[in-house]
C-alpha cells in the first residue's frame, strides 16, 4: 500500500539488479548513496525472477520485528545487457526499474500469506553464463564473453516449462491458503512477463477470467523481476488497484524457485466514498 517516508526515514534497502554494474559490490550500496539514504543500510537479496517477493516478505518479516521501521524495496533488470540484439529472441528483452517503501500497516493489510519453494535439481535449466561456440560455459571467469540467458542441461530446462502451470499452481494456491482467502477473493493477478504468452499461461492454470489479470509485455517485455511492482503501480494508475484490493503475486525463478504472495493494499485516502 501506500506508505510515506522521507530519505532519512529509510533504515534499510533492499536491492536486487539483472546484470548488476560490477560483481562486487552489488548495485545496493550505489542505490544508497546516489539516494542520499544516510541512515540506511545496503544489501542486496538475490532470487532471480521471484526477488520482488523475497524483498516483500523479508522486508515485512523485519518491520514487523522492529528491527526496521521502514525499507525501500528496489529492482532492476538491463536486459539489454545480456542479449544480442540482431536476435530475434532479443525482442522479449527490455530495461525497467520498479521501487516500493514498506512500513507498518493496520491488521487484515499487507502481506497476509506467502509461498515459496526452491528445487535446485532443476538448477542448469536456466542459466546467464558466457555462450561460447554455441555452448553455455560454465566457468564464467575464464571468458570475457557477455552473459547471456542460456542452459547448462535443455532438457531440465523443458521440464521446468513443461510444470509452469503446475508451479503456479503448487505456489498460488499455498500462499491463499495460508492467507484464509479462495481464489475467489483474488481482485488482481500479477506476475511474471518472462514471455508474451506467460501470464495467460498462468491465468488459465489457475482459473482466473481475464480482467483479474494485469501485464505490460507488449509495452516493455521482459523486465525480470522489476515486472511485478512495476506493474502493480501502472494498474494501480489504471484504476485496477485500490485500498482493500487483493492481489496476487506469482514468480518463477532460476535455480528452480516458484514464489507467491497475497497482499492487501492499504490506501485509505483513496478508498471509494
Amino acid at each position: 500500500g501506500l506508505v510515506t517516508a522521507a530519505p532519512d526515514d529509510i533504515e534499510l534497502v533492499l536491492v536486487h539488479s539483472l546484470l548488476a554494474d560490477v560483481l562486487i559490490p552489488s548495485n545496493a550500496p550505489a542505490v544508497q548513496d546516489k539516494l542520499g539514504l544516510r541512515r540506511a543500510a545496503a544489501w542486496s537479496l538475490d532470487v532471480g525472477c521471484a526477488s520482488t517477493q523475497a524483498h516483500l516478505v523479508t522486508a515485512a518479516a523485519l518491520v514487523k520485528t522492529g528491527a526496521f521501521r521502514k525499507v525501500l524495496v528496489v529492482q532492476s533488470h538491463a536486459g539489454t545487457r545480456s542479449v544480442d540484439p540482431k536476435t530475434v529472441t532479443s525482442t522479449n528483452f527490455g530495461d525497467g526499474a520498479a521501487a516500493a517503501v514498506l512500513g507498518a500497516v493496520p491488521a487484515g493489510f499487507g502481506i497476509l500469506g506467502q509461498w515459496q519453494r526452491t528445487d535446485g535439481s532443476l538448477r542448469d535449466g536456466i542459466v546467464l553464463a558466457p555462450v561460447v561456440d554455441g555452448r553455455a560455459e560454465r566457468h564464467w571467469w575464464k571468458t570475457p564473453v557477455v552473459p547471456q540467458l542460456a542452459s547448462f542441461d535443455a532438457d531440465v530446462g523443458k521440464t521446468a516449462g513443461l510444470r509452469a502451470g503446475e508451479f503456479c499452481r503448487e505456489a498460488s494456491f499455498g500462499a491463499l491458503e495460508r492467507a484464509g482467502l479462495r481464489l475467489e477473493d483474488v481482485d488482481l493477478y500479477v506476475g511474471n512477463q518472462s514471455l508474451g504468452w506467460f501470464v495467460d499461461a498462468c491465468r488459465r492454470a489457475l482459473g482466473l477470467p481475464l480482467e483479474k489479470t494485469f501485464h505490460t509485455f507488449a509495452e516493455v517485455a521482459n523486465i525480470g523481476d522489476a515486472a511485478i511492482l512495476f506493474n502493480v503501480h501502472a494498474a494501480r494508475a489504471a484504476g485496477k488497484v485500490r485500498h482493500g484490493s487483493t492481489l496476487l503475486l506469482y514468480s518463477p525463478s532460476a535455480g528452480f524457485t516458484r514464489s507467491a504472495v497475497v497482499l492487501r493494499w492499504y490506501a485509505p485516502a483513496e478508498a471509494a466514498p
